[in-house]
């Protein structure tokens, strides 16, 4: 655990970033490494790359609007980025609530937060949440200056939030959509909750809203936030609003922006609201996408099942801790961050029947797959263990156990300890943190995309590359490969692609 993070550092271009996605997912390049060999693919290729009869798991969460601008009567803007919900802490409960809900929460701009009620005006019409000063009144026979991008019908300019523009312009993403770096492109000036995710200084008026279409076409709603108190990572607010003919979830697609990488240095845009999403995305919950998924296509899927690929699904919402960078010198100083994630009994019973290759999709999978094999080796060790303690710590993975449990028997405990409580599926956590050396259980292969220098993502795919990341990650700068969230994909097998399941039998 004493490994320094400087040994997982690159130089990387800003040019090699893709600040947007390609028109068409499945055209992103694909490279394959496999016991050392190298080799450049697309990746509407990865079908024929897979033997038949692999698993592939899927993580079907879905990206929340979790980042609220609220507007202050003196011009002040609060940015409140939702995490997770903590009353109720279910998330399917939370999204239900139709009157108020209470949420962990990182606030930009903080200080300017004095204790009061704040809020917003949630409306109809052209899908934009209207956000507008406390008695923001005309100015020189001007149209009143709204969020919700009302127009001047006489040809003169319309003041915007971000600067003036002429009537009718359109930036990148459609119709007022902010073409200044927001909130989310901060990593450079701290406030006073994380310097890494929140940009809060002169950014009163900059970016507007972009809002999902057809939620809210009946009365205006208002959405009102209390700041409740402060929490490990961040604060808890109150939020409520006066119309129960919505709920939270409802709520929050209409008023909030997703919240896109603050690497990427731009607002949202009206374009990201779809391909910041899987295809297959469904449980909502995450306020990050599990961006190896984002290349699959219909298409794709299509062919995956022509040639008797299975796909399952399992859900962990991703959280914003996967944007935090290791700043300790040593791995051992990392505080790694907790996410939520839920399996099916149906999933668990097909990874300790399925003969052949397990390939995780993203690393939001690889952690959940290889944390049901330490929550399998607890419940060995304590078959009367409470679901609350079946969480995984940090270094939980690395202490020594006592004689060696097969992926198949630590499986096999977790089905046989949810039948007797009658669950149809696995609540839990994980804070896992999987670094070189580790030894994975229960995958074989990764698809995955290219991960920032010195992060907790870059360690993972070194416990499957070894030092020959540095050989992977130079080939696909040399060969023009784009980086990050909205980049191209890898497909990488673990140094073995043999894994022992119980009973002697040979997975590979």
């Amino acid at each position: 655990m004493n490994l320094s993070i400087s040994e997982f550092n690159y130089e990387l271009p800003d040019a090699s970033v893709a600040k947007y996605p390609l028109p068409e997912r499945d055209q992103s390049k694909l490279l394959r490494w496999k016991q050392g060999t190298i080799s450049d693919h697309q990746f509407a290729e990865l079908p024929t790359l897979l033997p038949e009869g692999t698993m592939l798991v899927f993580n079907n969460t879905r990206v929340i609007h979790a980042r609220l601008h609220f507007v202050k009567s003196t011009g002040a803007l609060i940015e409140v980025f939702c995490l997770e919900p903590t009353d109720p802490h279910d998330y399917v409960h939370s999204f239900a609530q139709t009157s108020s809900c209470r949420w962990k929460c990182i606030v930009g701009n903080l200080k300017r937060w004095k204790g009061e009620v704040l809020r917003m005006l949630v409306n109809e019409g052209n899908g934009e949440t209207e956000k507008r000063r406390d008695g923001e009144k005309k100015n020189d026979g001007e149209t009143e200056r709204r969020r919700d991008g009302e127009k001047k019908n006489d040809g003169e300019k319309e003041k915007r939030r971000d600067g003036e523009k002429k009537e009718g312009e359109k930036g990148r993403g459609g119709e007022g959509a902010s073409t200044t770096p927001g909130i989310a492109a901060g990593r450079d000036v701290a406030c006073n909750v994380s310097e890494n995710l929140i940009h809060s200084e002169n950014l009163i008026h900059s970016e507007r809203a972009i809002l999902s279409e057809n939620l809210i076409h009946s009365d205006k709603v208002i959405l009102s936030a209390e700041l409740m108190g402060e929490l490990e990572g961040g604060f808890e607010v109150r939020f409520s609003w006066d119309n129960p003919d919505f709920t939270f979830a409802e709520i929050l697609e209409a008023a909030g922006n997703i919240p896109i990488p603050p690497y990427l240095h731009r607002a949202s845009e009206e374009i990201d609201l779809t391909v910041y999403q899987t295809v297959y995305a469904k449980i909502k919950g995450s306020v990050a996408a599990p961006t190896a998924g984002l290349h699959f296509t219909p298409r794709v899927l299509e062919s995956l099942k022509a040639r008797q690929i299975t796909c399952e699904e399992l859900t962990l919402h991703v959280g914003a801790g996967t944007f935090q960078p290791v700043k300790s010198e040593t791995i051992s100083g990392h505080q790694m961050h907790t996410e939520h994630f839920v399996v099916s009994r149906e999933l668990l019973s097909r990874l300790v029947s399925h003969p052949t290759c397990v390939v995780a999709v993203g690393t939001t999978s690889v952690r959940t797959l290889e944390s049901l094999y330490w929550i399998g080796v607890k419940i060995l060790q304590n078959p009367e263990i409470a679901v609350g303690e079946l969480q995984v710590t940090q270094w939980e993975p690395y202490r020594e156990v006592e004689g060696e449990i097969s992926a198949t028997a630590a499986l096999q405990a977790i089905l046989e300890w949810m039948s007797l409580r009658k669950m149809s599926a696995l609540e839990t956590a994980t804070q896992i943190m999987i670094l070189p050396g580790y030894r994975f259980r229960i995958i074989s292969g990764l698809v995955t995309n290219f991960h920032q220098p010195q992060s907790t993502l870059l360690l993972l795919i070194s416990a499957i590359l070894g030092a020959e990341w540095k050989r992977v990650y130079a080939h696909a700068l040399a060969g023009g490969y784009r980086f990050l969230s909205y980049g191209d994909a890898n497909l990488y097998w673990t140094e073995s692609e043999t894994k022992k399941r119980g009973n002697g039998e040979t997975e590979k």
